[in-house]
């Protein structure tokens, strides 16, 4: 009896616990107490932000790197002889398009110019004075001999270094010595006819120096414009063509002076015309001694020194008049066209000694950086003496190599998106210039190289350069790499509907470091979160926020 009652007692116990849970968890109920304390909150919406997937193209690229280097080198040279004094660069110095790097020893070359200069100016008082009119004493006081002096030694020293830098071969030579020495006899000749007043003999002599001016200076007018032509081909240098030109003109000033003295023949011998003529013959004498000394040297250049040695006769010559004491006479017109020829004359000397002046200023043509400098500072130089070289800025490139399942896309003038590890933050334009067709048996890599303009000069030379070609475009739905998510190996999204989100598998074509192409998977219109992907799953219930990266819903 008493195990029946404990039996119905356990029984009892157990009904009356089944009612009460029944009652505390039955749905539709307002729980109280200490359940409804223990019941779970519904979990917040997770903070999202959202974009639309839309149809778009994405560019495929190939990375490339290489180290940036110069196509072309230009190698500075002097066009004159001449002991090197400065040098105004170092290697791996930056330089501009016509700045002067060297400098050679010019002490003679200002020299030459002062001396040019006062002699033009001497020329052009005359030619004023005789184009006014105005009557020129030919006596002269100390102060204008001693100048005169001073000019002709100057004069000499030119002739003396214009003969021992240039030079010429033996037989240019040996016409130079019998043609001093054919003009010693003509001035002995003339110097016997002044004397004797053989005025016939005199018009004869005359008129063939004329005669020989003439051919003179119609040879120079010739080669003159043969040499033009020739610059304007291009086919010599400007020095070669001013030259010639500086010859031209010293045949024409010399053409002037034997119409001239023809002229004076003309009108009779005078007293101070034999001082002249005994003075043409010393010249003349002087001339034939150089000539012969300098036929064993071999060593002269005939535009060079006809240009020299015009300066001295014409020195000389004030020289002569200054000391002869040559009377007062009137100026006529063949007077005031003789001065006109020494003026011109003067003139290209002056052009001559500035060029031969502004030449020993070494400039380089291009901008860029001193690759090599293998002159030293004290050293005498010539015309194939290499000062140093120049490695352009402008138009650095660099060689990359490509894969050979890529070689196929990329194209000569294929645009190269270029950065350089040296300049963090800028951006160069490239372009591919050359493909080599040709693979490395090992590797199976294509080179190709890649010009990179730079008109600033900034690009270092051997920096490490980094490329982006691009070779094709792809269309399809283009996402943010940031609205992907994986797990082993396989990719999804979250797509946004009804204020859920659901994790939606995607099959991705092209991607590149920020960008993926969705193949299958998401439609275009369809809505998928950007941001805050890491605290989704499927089903969360969101809420959709501004990206907070644009400051605007997306």
């Amino acid at each position: 009896m008493e195990r029946s009652r404990s039996k119905w007692y356990i029984v009892a116990g157990i009904v009356i616990l089944a009612v009460i849970l029944i009652m505390v968890f039955k749905p539709g109920k307002k729980q109280t107490g200490t359940a409804a304390a223990a019941a779970a909150p519904p979990a917040p919406p997770v903070p999202v932000s959202v974009a639309t997937a839309q149809t778009s193209s994405l560019t495929r690229t190939i990375q490339v790197i290489g180290q940036l280097q110069s196509d072309r080198e230009v190698t500075l040279t002097s066009k004159i002889p001449g002991k090197l004094v400065q040098m105004l660069v170092d290697t791996g110095n930056h330089v501009s398009a016509g700045q002067m790097v060297a400098r050679l020893d010019d002490s003679d070359a200002i020299n030459g110019v002062q001396q040019a200069q006062a002699a033009l100016a001497l020329a052009r008082a005359h030619y004023d004075q005789a184009r006014s009119g105005v009557g020129m004493k030919d006596t002269q006081t100390a102060q204008a001999i001693t100048s005169a002096k001073a000019n002709l030694q100057a004069a000499k020293e030119r002739l003396a270094q214009a003969v021992n830098t240039a030079k010429i071969g033996d037989t240019q030579a040996e016409v130079g010595v019998q043609q001093a020495k054919a003009n010693l006899a003509s001035a002995q000749q003339n110097l016997k006819l002044t004397i004797a007043g053989a005025r016939q003999q005199q018009r004869e002599e005359a008129s063939l120096e004329v005669d020989q001016a003439q051919a003179n200076y119609d040879q120079a007018q010739d080669n003159y414009n043969r040499m033009e032509s020739l610059y304007k081909a291009g086919a010599v240098p400007q020095q070669t063509w001013q030259s010639a030109k500086y010859a031209m003109q010293a045949a024409q000033a010399a053409l002037g002076s034997a119409k001239q003295q023809s002229s004076l023949v003309e009108a009779g011998n005078l007293p101070e015309q034999v001082a002249i003529a005994q003075q043409s013959v010393n010249q003349a004498k002087a001339a034939y001694d150089l000539a012969v000394a300098q036929l064993a040297k071999r060593a002269y250049n005939q535009q060079d020194v006809q240009a020299a040695q015009a300066a001295v006769r014409q020195l000389q010559s004030q020289l002569d008049i200054a000391e002869a004491g040559k009377a007062q006479y009137t100026l006529t017109r063949q007077d005031v066209e003789a001065f006109a020829a020494q003026l011109q004359q003067a003139q290209a000397q002056l052009d001559a000694a500035k060029l031969q002046l502004a030449e020993t200023r070494i400039c380089t043509p291009v901008s860029g950086i001193i690759d090599t400098r293998p002159a030293t500072v004290g050293s005498s130089i010539t015309a194939t003496t290499v000062l140093m070289t120049v490695a352009p800025t402008h138009g650095l490139y660099f060689e990359a190599d490509v894969p050979e399942a890529s070689i196929a896309s990329v194209r000569v003038g294929d645009p190269v998106r270029t950065t350089v590890d040296a300049l963090p933050g800028q951006v160069f334009t490239g372009h591919v210039s050359e493909i080599i067709p040709i693979a490395e048996a090992a590797t199976k890599l294509y080179r190709v190289h890649i010009s990179v303009p730079d008109d600033t000069g900034v690009l270092p030379m051997n920096g490490f350069a980094r490329g982006t070609i691009a070779i094709s475009q792809v269309r399809g739905v283009i996402i943010p790499k940031d609205a992907l998510a994986s797990s082993v190996g396989d990719f999804y999204v979250y797509t946004i509907s009804d204020g859920h989100a659901h994790r939606t598998p995607v099959t991705l074509g092209y991607t590149d470091d920020t960008r993926a192409q969705v193949l299958t998977g998401l439609k275009p219109g369809e809505t998928y979160a950007v941001v805050g992907i890491s605290s989704l799953t499927d089903g969360a219930k969101v809420e959709v926020r501004p990206d907070p990266r644009i400051g605007t819903s997306a």
